[in-house]
């Protein structure tokens, strides 16, 4: 038992290690967070089966070996995610709505321009009505919303009033066009 506990033990911090890397670098900017979460799931289920597999008595291993196949097209099969609820931020904004149907009625209205998931966030613009919404993570960074545009105002003219005597001075708004 210590000898087969000892020939594992390297092995995982490896495989996390690894496998936080190919996810992060690799498999999400290249095809996606849904696919990539897809893929994951579908290694885990199929590296169970495996198990099981060896494990199974030969009609046994058929069963499993169709149970797998199932589940790697069930995962290929998968409808896109609705972008426009994913993009409106519902960890920071959720008590913006009464109930889930409003908040359904306010994604309905949302047009996702910008869609690109990245190494360490999701970044996207959406527009509603009139206004456009730069968002990461779905917390919106940026708008062209009169609400939110006081906001990026405030936080340029910050620095000059903490500063005794304002001569000269730059301010950068980091891609939000303000």
């Amino acid at each position: 038992l210590g000898r087969g506990v000892g020939r594992v033990t390297p092995a995982n911090p490896l495989g996390t290690v690894a496998g936080a890397f190919a996810a992060g670098f690799l498999l999400i900017p290249q095809v996606g967070l849904k696919t990539t979460l897809a893929a994951a799931a579908a290694a885990t289920a199929a590296a169970g089966i495996l198990v099981l597999r060896l494990q199974a008595p030969g009609r046994g291993r058929s069963a499993l070996t169709w149970a797998a196949a199932a589940a790697f097209l069930a995962v290929l099969l998968l409808p896109q995610w609705p972008r426009n609820i994913l993009t409106m931020g519902a960890s920071f904004y959720a008590r913006s709505w009464a109930n889930p149907e409003a908040f359904l009625a306010v994604a309905a209205t949302r047009e996702v321009l910008f869609y690109k998931d990245g190494v360490n966030s999701t970044l996207s613009v959406d527009r509603q009505g009139v206004n456009r919404y730069y968002a990461s993570n779905g917390k919106t960074d940026a708008s062209t919303d009169p609400g939110d545009m006081a906001n990026q105002i405030y936080l340029g003219q910050l620095p000059m009033l903490l500063h005794p005597n304002p001569q000269d001075f730059f301010v950068l708004g980091l891609g939000s066009g303000v």
